[in-house]
């Protein structure tokens, strides 16, 4: 949901409030859907066009719905392999309409197997530095799923450090480590505030970003909290 709403912030500041969505049925990518369906509100609206299954790989009927509708942009929640087919068989019939996907729009292999009609689609997602990019690639052979891959290293990172720092300090010195995240992650991105209440809490950022090039880029940053505890 947290996803959805940075994602659906950035679309507002564009003026897009007719969406369509072409998707494959899949719990998540059905999850995703029905979640931007519920960020929608006053005159916005979204359209699921067409349902793919798995295996499909012929998105002809759904470029032919998307051509004949007045939509402002399109959602595409596919599985990999599809979204780059998706974007041959649209640069092929020449439409050209803004995008947007999951964290699927990540893949280095998709953007390059997508050609140049991908260019410009955006999608959200968290920062994966270069480096852990680079070791997932070669330990798994794609980059599919890198963004769930990053999240729990992190998070297994920080638990592995947080239990070595319980065992070596004190514990009202262990009890202020806690509120430096960036001890027991190496994440520097966390900030730390407080609320009118006196309550902690971690923001930390979510991204939309753009495919541009081989890659993709930073659009816009929304810093969501993702701990909070009363003090």
């Amino acid at each position: 949901t947290l996803f959805i709403d940075t994602l659906n912030r950035y679309l507002r500041t564009k003026g897009y409030k007719r969406l369509a969505v072409i998707k494959t049925e899949d719990p998540f990518l059905n999850s995703l859907t029905d979640a931007l369906r519920n960020t929608l509100t006053g005159s916005e609206n979204m359209q699921v066009l067409v349902s793919f299954s798995p295996g499909d790989s012929d998105f002809k009927s759904a470029i032919a719905r998307l051509r004949g509708g007045a939509f402002d942009a399109v959602g595409l929640y596919l599985f990999p392999g599809q979204v780059s087919s998706f974007y041959r068989q649209l640069a092929a019939v020449n439409l050209k309409i803004p995008t947007f996907g999951s964290d699927i729009f990540d893949s280095r292999t998709e953007i390059a197997n997508a050609g140049p009609a991908m260019q410009g689609a955006v999608f959200p997602n968290v920062e994966v530095p270069e480096e852990f990019r680079t070791r997932y690639r070669e330990m798994f052979g794609n980059d599919l799923q890198l963004a769930y891959g990053y999240n729990a290293y992190i998070t297994f990172k920080a638990i592995a450090q947080l239990v070595r720092l319980r065992d070596e300090s004190p514990q009202k010195e262990f009890s202020n480590l806690l509120l430096e995240p960036s001890a027991y992650t190496g994440l520097k991105e966390f900030e730390l505030n407080k609320d009118k209440f006196g309550g902690i809490y971690f923001d930390f950022p979510l991204e939309m970003r753009e495919v541009r090039g081989e890659g993709t880029e930073l659009v816009t940053a929304t810093y969501i909290p993702i701990f909070k505890n009363k003090n």
